[in-house]
């Protein structure tokens, strides 16, 4: 069938039926139009907004974590610090240990404290850290014995006092106690499997 007899056969309906025809060729090009064109449109508007809406959100989650980053800064450097001083409190290294115990050594003898015995221990290690015990025996004046611990307490090493035994060994004339004290000290150290 050729258009132009579709047309003149269109021409000689009536009105009700062209009508018909009109209203059903609109319903069939807004079918079209919604289905193919305005539906998809819709949908992608939808998706598109929960995409901003989740992007919003994020953007509002990272200025709160931007806002605190001078904060969580500031802690960083507290934190830094603390590290430093703590690699200050524990010697490095198995020869800065043999040094320290020298020290210490060294202070009894200023402090006139006489060493009995002077016995440093094993290394025990520790997930961060190893410790080596000292076990000392010494005897003397108690306020001088007093002046050494508090002059190894002073130290700038991490040092504990794990045990300490003192019994008075003779009363002096001028009234000072002598004692003779049996201590084990904890030495700690920073572990490094290089040193």
């Amino acid at each position: 069938m050729d258009i132009k007899q579709a047309f003149s056969q269109m021409e000689d309906l009536s009105r009700s039926k062209k009508l018909v025809i009109l209203l059903v060729t609109i319903a069939v090009i807004g079918g079209l139009y919604w289905y193919f064109i305005y539906q998809p449109a819709t949908e992608r508007i939808k998706e598109v907004k929960n995409d901003i809406e989740s992007l919003n959100q994020q953007i509002a989650k990272y200025e709160k974590q931007v806002k605190k980053l001078p904060q969580l800064r500031a802690r960083l450097d507290e934190k830094k610090e603390i590290l430093v001083r703590a690699r200050e409190l524990l010697p490095e290294s198995k020869h800065a240990v043999e040094k320290l115990l020298a020290e210490i050594e060294k202070l009894g003898q200023e402090e006139n404290v006489e060493f009995l015995s002077f016995n440093p221990g094993g290394v025990n290690k520790h997930d961060l850290y190893a410790t080596r015990s000292l076990s000392i025996e010494v005897k003397a004046p108690f306020h001088n014995l007093m002046h050494f611990f508090s002059r190894i307490s002073s130290l700038d090493t991490l040092i504990t006092i794990e045990s300490l035994d003192m019994s008075p060994v003779n009363q002096e004339s001028a009234g000072e106690v002598t004692v003779s004290s049996s201590t084990r000290l904890l030495v700690y150290r920073a572990l490094d499997e290089k040193k």
